[in-house]
This record gives C-alpha cells, sequence and structure tokens, in this order.
C-alpha cells in the first residue's frame, strides 16, 4: 500500500475531514456509504491499514471508477469491494451488525429546492430527497456492530435531522466539532457516534481545516 495517496483523487474539505477522522483497528469491515471514486477510503487507509472496505453508492461508473483506483493504492488483493445500491435498500440488501465502522457524507442540498449542478455526477452527490439524510443515518445504524463507530460529515443546517436520526436508530456517544476559517460561521460539523452508547453529547472545540 502506497503511503500517499493518488494525486489524481478528487479532494475537497469534506474528502480530507472524513478521511483524516477515521482510526480503526487492523482487520476492521469499514463501510462508507456515498462513496464516489473512493478517494476518502483511499487516503483513510494510510491511516488504517489492513482493514476491508466496502463502498456503496448508486453511481455505477463511479463504483468501476473506484475499483480500478484501488489496484494502485491497495494491490490486487486489496479487500476493497463495490456495490450499487440506494441507501435507502441497505436494511434490506445487507445484513445488520456487521461493519465495525461507517463512513458518510450525505447530499447537502434537497432536490427541487436549491440550484442544480449541470454535472449530473455532482448533482447525484450534493443533493437528493428531503429524507434522505434520515435514510443514510438508517443504513448506517443497521450496518454497524454495537460499539461500532459512525464518522460523518455535514453542513451545519443539517444537524437538527442528524441529530434525530442518531437518536432514532440508537447512536450514541456524538461527538460534535464545527468546523471553519477565521471568524465565520463553521462550513462543515465532523461528527463521531457509537452505536448503542448512552454517552451525552460532546462538542468539541473548533477546527481549522488543515491544521
Amino acid at each position: 500500500m502506497p503511503e500517499h495517496p493518488d494525486p489524481g483523487a478528487p479532494v475537497t474539505t469534506d474528502t480530507l475531514l472524513l478521511a483524516s477522522a477515521l482510526r480503526v483497528p487492523r482487520g476492521t469491515l469499514v463501510v462508507e456509504l456515498g462513496c464516489g471514486v473512493g478517494a476518502v477510503m483511499e487516503r483513510a487507509s494510510v491511516e488504517n491499514p489492513g482493514c476491508t472496505w466496502i463502498g456503496l453508492d448508486i453511481r455505477l461508473p463511479a463504483l468501476v471508477a473506484m475499483l480500478k483506483r484501488s489496484r494502485r493504492w491497495a494491490g490486487e488483493n486489496s479487500g476493497v469491494h463495490a456495490l450499487c445500491c440506494p441507501v435507502r435498500d441497505v436494511p434490506l440488501t445487507l445484513s445488520g451488525s456487521i461493519a465495525g465502522a461507517v463512513m458518510m457524507n450525505p447530499p447537502f442540498m434537497n432536490r427541487g429546492h436549491s440550484r442544480t449542478s449541470p454535472s449530473s455526477e455532482r448533482a447525484v452527490a450534493r443533493s437528493g430527497s428531503s429524507t434522505l439524510l434520515l435514510e443514510f443515518v438508517r443504513a448506517a445504524a443497521h450496518l454497524l456492530v454495537p460499539g461500532g463507530r459512525l464518522v460523518a460529515v455535514c453542513r451545519p443546517f443539517m444537524l437538527p435531522d442528524m441529530l434525530l436520526g442518531f437518536r432514532t436508530w440508537k447512536l450514541g456517544a456524538v461527538e460534535l466539532k464545527p468546523v471553519g476559517y477565521g471568524d465565520r460561521p463553521a462550513e462543515h460539523v465532523l461528527l463521531h457516534s457509537v452505536k448503542g452508547s448512552s454517552r451525552r453529547l460532546s462538542i468539541l472545540p473548533w477546527e481549522v481545516p488543515g491544521t
């Protein structure tokens, strides 16, 4: 496995936040919901060697690209797998309690209530139905083993729905970290949660991306 990710991988603040937040033991099964071409898994694999990775997305071309890229960063026997499946169907498609960790960066715009990107790939990645966020949380809770960790990045306005989903599907021990620049309002929120934990919400100090 290379020490550094492929320089051609698409890199955004969301990618860096999500990849750097994951720390799991060797042998963990990690699922990324809405993985795209796998840039987050590629970067996360550097600090989490020896894991098995499942990338789930509804865009088949992105999954094909992810599997091709994975041969470069993890070898032929990479332990990287792809599943083309809507998140709402995860509880019907995959067995429950299989993953030690789930990563996700859910779409942050409601389709029909915001400007749609002219790029169809970007539009799918950034927008969805009004229930899609809760579908992401439900899928994560279904996949996680008791004590498994969810790592998520979202926009601040998504927090009420995100926390409602956490409470509904028994994802506790929530750690919330605002992320932004200078004195401006936070642009992202990084969340950690543990399935089945009863520990209360913690708000961690503000973080500047890249520090």
